[in-house]
This record gives C-alpha cells, structure tokens and sequence, in this order.
C-alpha cells in the first residue's frame, strides 16, 4: 500500500488518531477521549462511534487519488499553518501583515521569513483590517476551513482531514466578507513558499 494510501485509510477509518480537540466536543465525545487510549478494542469503538458521528461520506476504497490529492496529504502538520496563511490572503487586509499589533500575533505561528514572503506575493489592493490582533489567528484559519468546506464538500481526502482540523465557529467569522481570492489556488500557492 502507497504512503498517501495508507494514510487516507487511517484517516477515514481511524479518524480518532489524528483529530483535532475540538471535535471530541463537537462530537459529543469528549467522555470517550480517555478510553480511546486504554486498549485497542476500545480504540476501535471509538473509532467506529466517532465515524457514525462525523459528516458522511463514502469511505470506500475504490478512490484513486488525484494529484491534488496526494499533494493535500503530504501537507501534514503544515495545513493548519497553510490555511492560516490562506485565510489571511481571503481576510483581503495588508494591516495583517504590515501593521505591528498584527505581526506580534503572526509570529505566534508564523517565521519572519514566511510573513516576508506573504507579504512579497500579497495581492494588490485589500480593505482595512477588522479583526482584533487577539482573534486575527483563529478567524484566518476558521475562514480558509469554511471556504475549502464549501470548494472540496465532494473531496473524500478533504472530508477526511476536516477532523484533523478545528471545528468551523460561525461566531468567529460574523463580521467577515465574503473573500475575493481563491483560497484552492492561494493554498497550492503558499505551500511552496511556508
């Protein structure tokens, strides 16, 4: 079996492994958290309780993984720092990246280097900036999740990595526009460059 196989297959049959914190909550499942580690049977409980609970979609194994597909799970521990970066290109404001207040936050997850090269390919023009430095993070990578969500809902290897990441809170994003960037094409973008 291919690695981008293998680790599919972990992913949709085994999502407790590798899913975000919130998501046992989100879930309902956050009694089941302990006894997921206290032996393999009830590993594999849990595992099945957490795929009846998670938003379906066919984990058979007939997928061929497209390109894009192998690519999206090579990304591993990058893609919540990725769909940051993302989410700060669709939040559409430079003050993110320009302004002091702001970049203390950035550092927090980002090197110098990185925010250098955001800001080198950051497209021309953007709004002011209404974020709080306190909620710049979360609402960037909240927004990229929603709107990949809505790009890729028929993607099993995005469908399957969903729980890897946080859970979407619409209260994050309630002042947000509408994003005018590609956040497919601006997350195949960044992933070369962070």
């Amino acid at each position: 079996m291919l690695p981008e196989d293998k680790l599919l297959n972990q992913l949709m049959w085994q999502p407790c492994t590798r899913m975000h914190p919130s998501w046992w909550k989100q879930l309902d499942l956050e009694r089941w958290q302990d006894l997921f580690y206290s032996s393999r049977l009830m590993s594999r409980r849990v595992n099945l309780l957490t795929i009846s609970r998670l938003p379906a979609f066919d984990r058979g194994m007939h997928l061929k993984l497209t390109e894009q597909d192998k690519k999206l799970l090579t990304f591993g521990e990058r893609l919540p720092v990725l769909l940051t970066g993302v989410g700060l290109v669709l939040l559409n404001s430079p003050d993110y990246i320009t302004m002091r207040m702001y970049r203390d936050a950035l550092f927090e997850v980002f090197t110098s280097e990185q925010i250098q090269q955001m800001l080198s390919l950051w497209p021309e023009g953007g709004d002011v900036g209404i974020c709080t430095a306190e909620n710049l993070m979360r609402a960037a990578q909240q927004l990229a999740i929603r709107e990949l969500n809505n790009r890729w809902q028929d993607s099993q290897v995005w469908q399957a990595l969903v729980p890897t990441l946080p859970c979407i809170q619409e209260g994050v994003l309630a002042d947000v526009k509408a994003p005018i960037q590609d956040a497919e094409r601006w997350l195949f973008r960044l992933e070369r460059f962070i």
